[in-house]
This record gives C-alpha cells, structure tokens and sequence, in this order.
C-alpha cells in the first residue's frame, strides 16, 4: 500500500499531514521531536508501510524547513524497510532536540526603508551579529516602512543573500541615489521599476542618470 504524506509549516509548528489531517507536529519554539509519538502516529495501528511518500508543501522555502523534512524522510524510510523485513524498531522515549545548523551573519542596524524613504538607526553601530539557520543568508536588514506590507511587515527583520543580479518578481535590497530600500524588482519595456507590494505607494523607476546598485535578493522573512 503506498501512502501520501504531507509536511507542512505553520507560524509555530512543522506539521505532516495524511488526508488534510495533521497527524505529528515539531513546535518550532524548542525543535523537541517526539520518537514514540512519531511511531505511534505513523506506523503504530496504519493499514499498511509498504511505501511512504513525504513529499513538501510548495509554500516552504526555508532552509530549516527543508533541512527537517528531509530528516523525517530518512526516518520514515529507514523505519519502513526495518518494518517490512520483520526487524523490531527501538524507539526513544525521551524526547530529542533536533540539531540546524547555524551560521553567524551581521544584522545592519540601519535599516533598509519600505515607503518612507527614511533610515531608522538603531544604534551607534553598523551591526551586530545574530545567529541564523539559512545557509544561504549572507546578512540581515531591519525593513522600516509599510510598503512591503503585508507580506513584509514594518520593524521587521529580512534575510538576505549578496548578488549582484535579480529576476523579474525577486524581492531585493537596492541602494539608489544613496538610499537603501527593500522593494520587488521589475522590468517593464528596458526599465527597472521598483514595486511595492502595498498599492498605496507608487512604484519607483529607475532613471538612467541614477545611481543604482543591486544588494541582495531577500530570501526569507525571520519570525
């Protein structure tokens, strides 16, 4: 019998789901994974372990994410092929903490505007250093502003990775004119146009006497 599993984020758990049930959960607060709970609600009274399939939800990008369901994955099948040859299954009672790996990445504490145009400064410093998951992640901006919302929030903080090129649609940090901001890169008839997401701006375009310079592609949203 093969079965489908999903795995799947919210704002505090990574889930799997069977069925659009959600049937084991990992609270992204203290990454506690729960061995005997997992057994029990995946293999323990199933119709059958022939095969499992964990595919991942099209929405999750982040690299911790990713880096846990592709550990849940080799569980399964590790469980699946002892199971199927009669092999008895030790399973942990106590709980485990699962291991990301970290990286440490600067934060700038002069944050990239969204709408206002203005710089917040923080501090007297340029950054400080904050402990990260994504691998990718080469440094983190304060975004200050509104018109990123909703889906980048005033105050909140971006992670990005340094290049010098982006796609059409990517969300990016850009330096124009002197002014860092974070907005959605377009191009619209040999013009670069820079967009927020909040239709209550109006979008900027990128003039040729301008001085622009791509930052960074924004790859994830810190929680």
């Amino acid at each position: 019998m093969k079965r489908h599993l999903l795995f799947k984020e919210s704002e505090t758990s990574y889930l799997i789901e069977e069925n659009q049930q959600d049937i084991f959960d990992i609270s992204k607060s203290d990454l506690k994974f729960d061995s005997l709970k997992f057994y029990n609600n995946i293999f323990k009274n199933a119709a059958g372990y022939q095969e499992i399939l964990l595919s991942k939800d099209e929405s999750i990008s982040s690299k911790n994410a990713s880096y846990i369901c592709v550990w849940l994955l080799e569980i399964i099948e590790n469980i699946c092929s002892a199971l199927n040859e009669g092999l008895e299954v030790p399973i942990a009672e106590e709980e485990t903490i699962l291991e990301i790996p970290t990286k440490v990445i600067k934060l700038d504490t002069l944050s990239a505007c969204a709408g206002d145009r203005i710089y917040a400064v923080d501090s007297d410093n340029d950054s400080v250093d904050i402990e990260v998951g994504n691998q990718d992640a080469d440094y983190a901006v304060k975004i200050s502003g509104h018109s990123m919302e909703p889906d980048i929030p005033d105050e909140s903080i971006v992670l990005v990775k340094e290049q010098e090129k982006l796609l059409h649609g990517d969300i990016g940090i850009f330096n124009i004119n002197g002014e860092s901001m974070c907005k959605q890169y377009t191009e619209s008839n040999g013009k670069v146009i820079l967009l927020p997401i909040n239709e209550q701006f109006e979008p900027i375009e990128v003039k040729e006497h301008s001085t622009f310079h791509i930052q960074g592609k924004v790859i994830e949203l810190m929680h």
